[in-house]
């Protein structure tokens, strides 16, 4: 029971990981090999990830997709058509929140 709630811990603390866009290597304890074959799973389940850092958006996984970006009054400011599977995209946009859609996966981003 102890294995299996410390598998489920782990998984927990990986999504986290995830969400907050950190690397799984931050586990010194010789588990980031673990963390990493379950980050790529997690990636593979989840399918879209967009990444953003000021000037860049990089969005991985949504090849084919298109990119909706709304301005938070829900007016569609700009749209991409996803060519590869690990592209990066330069908005140039006026500061402020934007709501980032692909497919089903939303995302909210604040330019400053």
């Amino acid at each position: 029971m102890l294995t299996d709630m410390a598998t489920r811990l782990r998984f927990l603390i990986l999504a986290c990981m995830i969400a907050l866009g950190m690397a799984a290597k931050a586990f010194p304890d010789g588990k980031a090999v673990w963390f990493e074959e379950q980050a790529a799973s997690m990636r593979q389940m989840i399918g879209v990830h967009i990444q953003y850092t000021h000037p860049t958006l990089r969005v991985t996984g949504a090849e084919g997709k298109v990119l909706l970006l709304y301005n938070v009054a829900g007016v569609c400011v700009k749209q991409w058509r996803i060519v590869s599977d690990d592209q990066t995209i330069v908005p140039a946009l006026p500061r402020g929140c934007y709501i980032i859609k692909v497919d089903s996966y939303v995302r909210k981003i604040a330019i400053p």
